[in-house]
């Protein structure tokens, strides 16, 4: 049996998660921190692939039934919005079904990165997908703006350590 994980990576951008902002990775070493974990996970034996996956949009919470789902029932996209009423995309009633979808839910929905100038002109776009929509939103009060996040760091890891892949099969 093959094990596999998968890392996210969580920032201290609201009032909330504030208080552990002085223990969270500055952007810069986020690359080699998850580097370190898939190589240490690896020689553990767990199933990692390095190489990069062509991305319409960065999140998975852009998924119809991904949902951050609050003690009373709402729902959320990102974490990060969990008891903000403007980013309220349901609720799910008292039958379990979703109900109550709001204006917030088609907006989050609708992001395309190929609206953003700076996300168009970027060599990262086919991976990172246009970046986090809670950063767009926090930056620009639009879900529709770039999202730049730790990711480029990433990416780059990611291509050193399948080149460095390559070049060990070729040898």
């Amino acid at each position: 049996m093959t094990f596999g994980w998968q890392c996210g990576i969580n920032r201290s951008g609201t009032e909330a998660c504030a208080s552990y902002s002085g223990h969270c990775f500055v952007e810069s070493e986020i690359g080699e921190v998850l580097k370190d974990l898939w190589i240490k996970s690896k020689e553990c034996g767990f199933e990692i692939s390095y190489a990069l996956t062509p991305r319409t949009l960065h999140c998975g919470l852009y998924g119809d039934s991904a949902f951050t789902i609050a003690p009373n029932g709402d729902l959320y996209k990102c974490w990060e919005h969990v008891g903000d009423e403007q980013h309220l995309m349901g609720k799910i009633n008292s039958d379990g079904d979703v109900s109550e979808i709001t204006f917030a839910y088609f907006d989050w929905m609708s992001r395309n990165p190929l609206t953003s100038e700076k996300c168009k002109k970027c060599s990262y776009l086919p991976t990172c997908g246009g970046g986090c929509g809670s950063i767009s939103f926090e930056n620009e009060k639009t879900y529709h703006a770039e999202g730049c996040h730790r990711i480029i760091g990433v990416i780059e890891k990611q291509i050193n350590l399948q080149f460095e892949k390559q070049l060990k099969r070729n040898a």
